[in-house]
């Protein structure tokens, strides 16, 4: 007998699984022999049954990294025409997930003998991403650097050489270890460089000093800022600024700078007068001669210490035992007089005028020893400095 595809005859009640002749079998019948009437007929007189054929499902899983089995594969007894499913675990192992499958489908109807469905599982993936940050803000300074590596595998992440920046801290996920989840983030935070420049202000004295003229001044500037400096309000007022290194003003671009700025002192400016009262004729050689000298000076644009001389230039000698020269000292053979004050603090800047004005009054007498009888009328020279 031609019997369908997927059916077999077999001897009534020898198994379970003898299926009697329904009618859909009849009709695969019909579609596959010239006379049912006669076929049905004949299986009938040798009292023979028609069943589906058995086959046999077989379900792997696999581990796709050495083709190890990861669990115990599935056998199972299926008939033909019938559909079958072939399910992959229910339970998945720790640290993997499922992969890919292959071999027949997973899902269909029997139609040979031998059915093999594969499943593949290999360790899940995982990706690993370091980001880098601005400190203080979501402002990343770097593209992410991602692996992608697979659960139980170990990874390493690290901070980066940025220009500029100086690393500050991380945070989120271990920067190293073993991968047990899909997603790893290391975050890295950075921080511009700091540089100091220094400002030194130093005395220009017929050359480049290092002696200070005002303290030094510091301050930080952050890396790629254009760093700018200034004279000094500190350098005593009496110094004017005279120059400065070239590099006063730039991009900071390391940890110290060093600039320098040179002072010299300014000119000075002296006002003086001075003036002689007294005696101008002399009726005897025994006289006493009164003078008055008064000196005034001022000085500008000066801070510090300075000595005033005066000195007064007699028309002939004197009897200094006899004279009175109210402090000064005598020169007989220049007949000068020469009084000398050491002015203390000047400050020409000071608000009160007295401390770079001084009036000095000297009031002598004199009694002349080689005077001629004859002269009455006495010429003498005063100055001061």
């Amino acid at each position: 007998a031609n019997l369908p595809n997927g059916y077999e005859l077999t001897p009534k009640g020898t198994t379970e699984n003898h299926n009697k002749v329904n009618s859909t079998m009849k009709t695969d019948l019909i579609n596959h022999t010239e006379s049912a009437d006669e076929e049905i007929e004949m299986i009938g007189n040798i009292n023979l049954g028609i069943r589906k054929k058995a086959a046999t499902l077989t379900i792997k899983y696999l581990d796709k990294n050495n083709n190890q089995p990861l669990a115990e594969q599935v056998e199972k007894t299926v008939y033909y025409t019938d559909t079958y499913e072939a399910k992959g675990l229910t339970t998945i192992p720790e640290n993997y997930s499922f992969l890919e499958n292959s071999g027949d489908p997973v899902t269909g109807t029997v139609d040979k003998d031998n059915i093999v469905v594969t499943y593949y599982y290999d360790y899940t993936p995982a990706t690993i991403t370091a980001r880098h940050y601005i400190d203080g803000t979501t402002t990343k300074i770097h593209e992410d650097v991602i692996q992608n590596k697979k659960f139980t595998q170990s990874y390493e992440t690290s901070k980066l050489t940025i220009a500029n920046y100086d690393y500050v801290r991380t945070d989120g996920d271990p920067e190293s270890g073993t991968i047990s989840k899909t997603n790893i983030v290391v975050n890295y935070y950075y921080k511009l460089k700091t540089g100091t420049v220094i400002t030194h202000h130093y005395l220009y004295d017929n050359g480049e000093t290092t002696t200070k003229l005002a303290p030094d001044v510091s301050k930080e500037w952050n890396y790629t800022d254009t760093y700018t400096t200034s004279t000094s309000d500190e350098v005593p007022q009496n110094y004017e600024f005279y120059k400065k290194s070239d590099n006063y003003t730039n991009i900071m671009s390391s940890p110290s700078v060093e600039v320098n700025y040179y002072y010299r002192l300014k000119d000075s400016n002296i006002t003086s007068s001075i003036t002689k009262e007294g005696t101008e004729e002399i009726t005897s050689k025994d006289t006493e001669v009164d003078y008055t000298i008064t000196y005034n000076v001022s000085i500008n644009d000066y801070i510090g210490d300075g000595t005033i001389r005066i000195v007064d230039t007699l028309p002939y000698k004197i009897d200094v035992t006899a004279s009175d020269l109210d402090g000064g000292t005598y020169n007989e053979n220049n007949k000068t007089i020469t009084w000398t004050e050491e002015w203390k603090n000047i400050n020409s800047y000071h608000e009160a005028q007295s401390s770079n004005h001084r009036t000095i009054t000297k009031n002598i007498k004199v009694v002349y020893s080689d005077l001629n009888p004859k002269d009455r009328v006495m010429t003498n020279t005063t100055k001061g400095t």
